[in-house]
């Protein structure tokens, strides 16, 4: 679902999932790895967003990237790498 939103090509509905996402990252380890389950394609649409020339959407963005790195190695791996682990 997060994947079909953020491509409806809408800035705001994209800037809300963005910052939704930023806002998960700072949830406990176990509810973020529920949500990273249900969002397999997480990263790609991270990616995605990193390109974007709006600050509304990129800042989220590169919020949830960062976030991540304060959680353990393991998860962060799984989300930005998930075919290599």
């Amino acid at each position: 679902m997060a994947h079909n939103l953020c491509g409806l090509n809408n800035k705001e509905i994209i800037c809300n999932c963005m910052w939704a996402f930023a806002n998960a990252t700072l949830w406990p380890e176990e509810s973020l790895k529920v949500i990273i389950s249900s969002v397999p394609d997480l990263p790609a649409i991270l990616m995605k967003a990193l390109d974007e020339t709006s600050g509304e959407i990129f800042s989220p963005a590169l919020r949830t990237i960062g976030n991540l790195g304060s959680y353990t190695n393991e998860l962060a791996l799984t989300v930005l790498f998930p075919q290599e682990i």
